[in-house]
């Protein structure tokens, strides 16, 4: 089964699907550095050396094993790693294999004038561009509460944005 997940920054979407435990069984770690897994990378090169090391002949069967292992869990550990990133599961623009790439229209919310000035509001403040003054106002309003202080900034700005000020 596919699965489809969207950068929310660009809408670049990737899709999980029956190609990804095929790569995994045929290139092994190549495959999981060309996903930028490169921490599973190393687990796997880790296990299959100190196999081979501990079973001596038995190396190619441990390396075959890991292999397997790894083709069964590959699809859960790309969607793990896409939504850590903060990627968002989307249905899948098609029935394709795994690991392909496409690139997708914007819905319309991502077309709606509010929706683009709450974008750009978080991505302000995410990247710590925030506007002094209105987010002091925020938290002296919030209590000192930093999550409700980030609301109402937000809420704010996005408000500011879509009045026409201009970005940070």
């Amino acid at each position: 089964m596919s699965r489809a997940f969207k950068n929310p920054v660009n809408g670049h979407v990737e899709t999980t699907g029956s190609l990804g435990p095929i790569a995994v069984l045929l290139l092994g770690p190549i495959y999981l550095l060309f996903r930028g897994l490169w921490a599973h990378a190393m687990v796997w090169l880790v296990i299959a050396i100190g196999l081979g090391v501990a079973t001596g002949p038995g190396a190619l069967l441990a390396v075959i094993i890991l292999s397997i292992i790894y083709a069964f869990a590959i699809n859960g550990i790309l969607a793990n790693n896409y939504l850590r990133n903060g990627w968002l599961e989307v249905k899948a623009p098609f029935n394709g294999s795994a690991a392909e790439t496409v690139s997708v229209a914007p819905t319309p919310a991502e077309n709606d004038p509010s929706e683009i000035a709450w974008t750009i509001a978080m991505d302000e403040y995410e990247s710590g561009k925030k506007s002094t003054g209105l987010w002091a106002k925020c938290f002296a309003r919030a209590g000192g509460d930093e999550q409700k202080a980030k609301a109402a900034y937000l809420e704010a700005r996005a408000r500011e944005l879509s009045a026409g000020s201009t970005p940070l």
